[in-house]
């Protein structure tokens, strides 16, 4: 039951936090679906056209999945915690941006280092940035708070 100056949390600000845990299961089921064409060590930087550095696979599987886990938690937890004056927006907004900038560095490390031909090697890169790109804000968005019609005719 909330306090004086609390407010309940609506499904939209719970359906955010939700959102940002996705990619923390998007880069847990891309390395499901693909561990068997993923090599020991995928790179990690790049010089140019070649590959300056590798890191071990699981290392970046934990760096990235651990990062998204992390903040999508706080986002998480901030979709369901009540606050007495406005919406997490901003914390919403910065969760899913990271989150999403964690899959983008798994999916283009995984797809550039995985083995020919094999199902990692064999998706649409662009798109799946792209995607990622794009649902980085959508967990703000869906906790903007709708106008009311009342609210937008000034008095007389």
């Amino acid at each position: 039951m909330p306090t004086s100056g609390q407010k309940t949390r609506s499904i939209r600000l719970v359906a955010a936090g939700v959102l940002t845990l996705v990619p923390v299961v998007a880069i847990l089921a891309t390395w499901l679906m693909w561990r068997a064409g993923l090599p020991g060590a995928l790179p990690a930087q790049w010089s140019g056209g070649e590959v300056a550095t590798t890191q071990p696979t699981w290392v970046l599987l934990g760096i990235t999945g651990v990062t998204a886990l992390i903040t999508g938690v706080f986002g998480f937890v901030a979709g369901l915690t009540p606050v007495a004056d406005r919406p997490p927006r901003l914390t919403l907004l910065v969760t899913g941006l990271v989150g999403s900038i964690c899959f983008i560095i798994w999916t283009v490390s995984a797809s550039l280092g995985a083995a020919a031909g094999s199902a990692a090697a064999e998706h649409n890169l662009a798109l799946w940035v792209s995607a990622a790109a794009v649902f980085a804000f959508v967990p703000a968005l869906i906790a903007l708070t709708p106008a009311r019609a009342d609210a937008a005719s000034p008095a007389s």
